[in-house]
């Protein structure tokens, strides 16, 4: 829809603050995964890793796959993907979802075949599991995959699953 629904966010490293007075923070670099510099984000609000093993879904939830963390055209097995629903839609860490598409991958997203898109069954691509929950917007690891995804694959999470 071309809505806003978050923003991405690339831990750079892992730093200790080690005096904030003023209005300046001078902290120690303990690690960095890539270029940090002056003016970067501090935050302690995110963990560095997420030990999330899968849940029963307890309701039925159809979302969509929004973005991928990778600056990539298709995510696959092992990526981490940005899905439309949160905790306000009864998302919790460790629910999955089935990804879906339906359509012979020849017309996808043309709006003249939509119609007749209708009239094809969803394929089950693969298989997303919820690793953070925000409040309208999650995080998930696909953690199967058969074909590459795309930005506006369907996501169905299936009560009892």
């Amino acid at each position: 829809t071309g809505k806003t629904v978050g923003w991405k966010v690339v831990h750079l490293g892992i730093a200790k603050v080690l005096n904030s007075k003023y209005d300046f923070v001078k902290a120690l670099i303990l690690k960095s995964y890539q270029e940090i510099y002056r003016g970067d984000l501090i935050t302690g609000i995110f963990p560095m890793m997420y030990d999330v093993g899968p849940v029963r879904n307890e309701v039925d939830i159809v979302g969509t796959l929004v973005d991928f963390h990778a600056p990539t055209r298709f995510a696959g097995q092992l990526q981490y993907v940005y899905i439309d629903r949160g905790r306000v839609n009864g998302l919790k860490a460790g629910n999955r979802f089935l990804i879906q598409r339906r359509g012979d991958g020849l017309w996808y997203g043309k709006p003249k075949k939509l119609k007749l898109m209708r009239k094809f069954p969803w394929e089950r691509l693969g298989e997303v599991m919820v690793v953070a929950v925000f409040e309208e917007n999650s995080l998930g690891v696909v953690t199967q995959s058969i074909k590459e995804l795309i930005r506006g694959d369907r996501l169905w999470m299936k009560k009892g699953y």
